[in-house]
């Protein structure tokens, strides 16, 4: 991450082992505590750690599978874009 993300923002790569084989899940926060990532610092973050190329997906859950880690947010790697049968795929470039 540069140096101005690094100072405003905390992020984590994991490693998951899935039915698609291993995908990578970013974890990103702020550093003082407070709500809120703006968009655009999201996707830079997002190219930063997973690739510029890389899919990623933010998942908003049903309320009984609601895990809510104050101030976090999660990006999901897609590691085949045709997987998802919505949205960006190469066709609706």
């Amino acid at each position: 991450m540069n140096a101005r993300r690094r100072q405003r923002y905390a992020a984590q790569v994991l490693g998951h082992l899935t039915s698609w084989g291993t995908i990578r899940h970013l974890k990103v926060w702020r550093h003082d505590g407070r709500d809120g990532i703006p968009w655009d610092d999201l996707q830079a973050i997002k190219d930063e750690m997973l690739g510029e190329e890389t899919l990623a997906i933010e998942v908003f859950p049903p309320a009984d599978l609601l895990v809510n880690e104050v101030n976090t947010r999660h990006l999901w790697e897609v590691p085949d874009p045709g997987l998802i049968p919505f949205g960006l795929h190469p066709s609706q470039r």
